[in-house]
């Protein structure tokens, strides 16, 4: 009886098999969405490109501007508006697992956040003086890659690991990130038989 099912086991797999076509290289070119926790950043916007070597690895650039926000400092009379703005620059990096119809790629970014402050009197309508700090960062992740043709969406959440920056008034670095990649996949290469 069991020579029999690994027989059947057998024919099966030979007359389910098809050949299979590897590719080699992909590559991403496009931009992201982002929403970063902490006022300093809120929404941004940005431009991404990676290749993904045999979609089983990533490795990408990631430049991306925050909005961040205004506030109020201190107490009447001497109210400060504060205006806070960041800049991310990183390199992706991931590893890419097959799950049905997507990748699942966790990760970790290195790179640079620069956060940008200006200060004036509150309803002064004076000029914005203006300070900046740029700090090393890290963002661990995990991401899922769904292609729709030749185009993939990539949702992603991250928390940003970054230093405290020298600011005139103090901003919070750390936070969750969350983006949408929307890329051009390009193929660059497939084994064929």
């Amino acid at each position: 009886m069991r020579g029999a099912s690994s027989s059947l086991l057998t024919v099966a797999l030979l007359v389910a098999a098809r050949p299979a076509a590897a590719q080699l290289w992909e590559v991403h070119l496009g931009g992201v969405a982002s929403y970063a926790s902490r006022g300093e950043f809120g929404p941004g916007a940005g431009a991404v490109l990676g290749i993904a070597p045999g979609r089983f690895a990533y490795a990408g650039l990631r430049y991306v501007v925050y909005a961040g926000a205004t506030t109020m400092s201190g107490a009447p009379p001497s109210q400060t508006d504060v205006r806070n703005r960041t800049q991310t620059f990183s390199v992706d990096l991931g590893l890419m697992f097959p799950a049905g119809r997507a990748d699942i790629m966790p990760g970790i970014g290195f790179g640079a956040v620069h956060f940008d402050q200006a200060t004036r009197p509150s309803g002064s309508g004076s000029a914005w003086q203006s300070s900046g700090a740029t700090e090393f960062m890290a963002t661990p992740g995990i991401a899922a890659e769904f292609h729709l043709g030749k185009v993939a969406l990539i949702p992603d959440l991250q928390y940003r690991l970054a230093h405290v920056p020298a600011l005139p008034y103090s901003v919070q670095p750390n936070g969750l990130i969350a983006s949408v990649r929307v890329v051009l996949a390009f193929e660059i290469n497939r084994i064929r038989q």
